[in-house]
């Protein structure tokens, strides 16, 4: 099949013609649940990453080694506080695995940003 790109006089963009393979979007969903890649997600128009959950030490290195190209900013909270309009920039939420099913589920969230670029708190 050919996809049909159609753009109006506003620079809205249409495409027509496209189909998905399912079994692709099968393995997609797959490789996620099995932590190959992260997801990118729309809450309240904004874009954030998903990670699956990850325990601290997974974390904390996982943070060191963004920190060689990026400014972090790295916020723990509880699942349940979390407003996505108290974060600026590009967020990270990375669900925190607990080691006790006492613990209250948390979050660890990350606001990323270019190493030559400004974080405000």
């Amino acid at each position: 099949d050919e996809i049909t790109l159609n753009i109006d006089s506003k620079y809205n963009v249409a495409l027509s013609n496209v189909s998905f393979n399912k079994k692709e979007i099968e393995n997609i969903g797959y490789m996620f649940r099995n932590d190959c890649f992260d997801m990118v997600i729309n809450i309240n128009d904004r874009d954030v990453i998903l990670s699956n959950y990850k325990n601290d030490e997974y974390i904390q290195k996982y943070i060191s080694t963004l920190r060689n190209y990026y400014n972090i900013i790295e916020t723990k909270i509880d699942n349940s506080l979390f407003d996505i309009n108290n974060y600026d920039g590009v967020i990270q939420i990375i669900p925190q695995k607990e080691s006790s099913r006492f613990n209250k589920e948390s979050l660890t969230i990350l606001q990323i940003n270019n190493k030559g670029g400004m974080i405000t708190e």
